[in-house]
């Protein structure tokens, strides 16, 4: 089969959710999900003091550095390299390598953590923490790195619906079973078994959505289309590389913040765990504006990638340009 003919051959089998579509629905499904996220973190700052507040949002600063760096950053190139492989009968082998070496990265990562409990504690607590609150981290990691993986092979396959209500039912399930958890424990540690189980909910509409539009292209491809190891790291390394890079540079300016209070800041970890609970309760709104922008940027780039790969480049720029003007237009309003 020629390169030409192979590349023409998604068009007819592409059965993503369209562009317009797309946009429409994650920018509806990101404002109900922002106006829970608001309730949610709202509801934190009433049930918990300025301490276990501080206490929760140096463990959520944790799993935003520690997931893309357990899994190498390798499922950021699905939204790239989704419609290129699927579209020459190796989408299978692609998810299957990438998903084997994220796994064999995330264990890693949880070996570590055991194997130095009073480091990771005191990094990123800044004081010793019990061996229970250092598993149930370990677990929430594992659950939300799993969520993450699907949720980017979803949007990759240009299921926004799919992504959207997944990660609509993570934020309603974290939100219900957080608030609840909290009235009755009244302890910041009840937010991560509650945060896990949220992730492991949110996985129902990707995996159905992949298991209903695209199960037979993870089937077994034939002898004419199996894909060299080489051939498969020499393509997606650079631009993973890259991803990784930029994304590792983002989340520590991110987070960096909190731990310079934490551990820079006189008078103890407690006084600094407080001023990271009263920093966290000042970012909930704009926060707000900035994931509904990263949002739109992940739901982007497999449209574009599509576009590419079918050669109609034409396409990617007036989608470039149309987003870019809409984006302006409703952020200066």
């Amino acid at each position: 089969m020629s390169s030409a003919s192979v590349a023409t051959e998604p068009a007819s089998r592409s059965v993503g959710d369209s562009f317009a579509i797309g946009v429409l629905v994650m920018l509806v499904v990101s404002v109900l999900q922002r106006c829970v996220g608001l309730i949610r973190g709202l509801g934190f700052c009433h049930f918990l003091s300025d301490v276990e507040l501080g206490q929760w949002a140096l463990a959520n600063s944790f799993f935003t550095i520690a997931v893309p760096i357990a899994v190498l950053g390798l499922p950021g190139s699905f939204g790239k390299f989704v419609e290129y492989f699927r579209c020459r009968g190796q989408l299978g082998i692609y998810v299957g390598r990438v998903g084997a070496v994220s796994a064999v990265g995330l264990c890693a990562v949880c070996l570590a953590i055991f194997m130095y409990p009073g480091s990771f504690s005191w990094f990123i607590f800044g004081e010793e923490k019990t061996l229970s609150l250092v598993a149930a981290c370990v677990l929430t990691l594992a659950c939300v790195t799993l969520f993450s993986f699907v949720s980017e092979l979803v949007t990759g396959l240009r299921q926004v619906r799919a992504v959207s209500a997944m990660q609509f039912t993570q934020s309603l399930g974290f939100a219900v079973l957080g608030l609840v958890g909290l009235a009755l424990y009244r302890s910041w540690f009840i937010l991560l078994p509650c945060f896990a189980i949220a992730s492991l909910i949110g996985l129902v509409p990707g995996l159905l959505a992949i298991s209903q539009h695209h199960g037979a292209e993870f089937s077994r491809p034939k002898a004419s289309r199996l894909l060299a190891a080489s051939e498969l790291w020499q393509r997606i390394l650079p631009f993973a590389a890259m991803l990784w890079g930029i994304n590792l540079l983002s989340n520590l300016f991110e987070v960096s913040d909190r731990y310079m209070l934490l551990h820079l800041i006189s008078g103890g970890e407690t006084v600094g765990q407080a001023a990271v609970g009263q920093y966290h309760c000042g970012r909930i709104l704009p926060n707000l504006l900035t994931s509904v922008a990263m949002t739109l940027g992940s739901i982007m780039l497999p449209y574009l990638s599509a576009d590419w790969e079918a050669q109609q480049h034409h396409k990617v720029t007036a989608r470039l340009r149309q987003v870019l003007q809409s984006a302006s237009i409703a952020f200066l309003g």
